[in-house]
């Protein structure tokens, strides 16, 4: 890469590193409580667990850019970020392992293992989910 393209993607990473803190560290999902969770059916808590594998995976992937520009608070921030996911994936989990007798699905496994969007809903749509017509 050239040094132009090098400052165009610092930059753009600027860019967008100064809007997330705007939209408050959003996530594109909402937390819920064990009880919250336990009223939902495996396809909801498929696509729950699709929502926050999708932001574990985002999360991830602009903490690598931001370290890679030089921009390591907004790392940090984004890797907290996914840290906080995994844990409320772990949440999730919880509820679908007690609903198959103490075991986890292999598409559970799945998702939890995702390193992209397409596994993520490869792996949702295995536990139920299906994309909104």
């Amino acid at each position: 890469m050239s040094q132009q393209q090098d400052i165009a993607v610092m930059i753009v990473i600027g860019l967008i590193g100064l809007s997330l803190p705007c939209l408050g560290g959003t996530t594109m999902y909402t937390e819920r409580s064990v009880e919250e969770l336990k009223l939902m059916t495996t396809p909801e808590l498929a696509g729950a667990a699709r929502l926050i594998c999708h932001d574990i995976v985002i999360s991830l992937e602009f903490a690598q850019k931001y370290s890679a520009g030089k921009f390591y608070d907004h790392a940090i921030k984004t890797r907290e970020q996914a840290i906080r996911g995994r844990r409320y994936l772990e949440r999730v989990g919880f509820v679908v392992r007690d609903r198959h007798g103490g075991q986890m699905p292999a598409w559970f496994e799945a998702v939890s293992a995702s390193k992209n969007q397409a596994e993520c809903d490869t792996a949702a749509t295995a536990g139920g989910w299906r994309p909104k017509q």
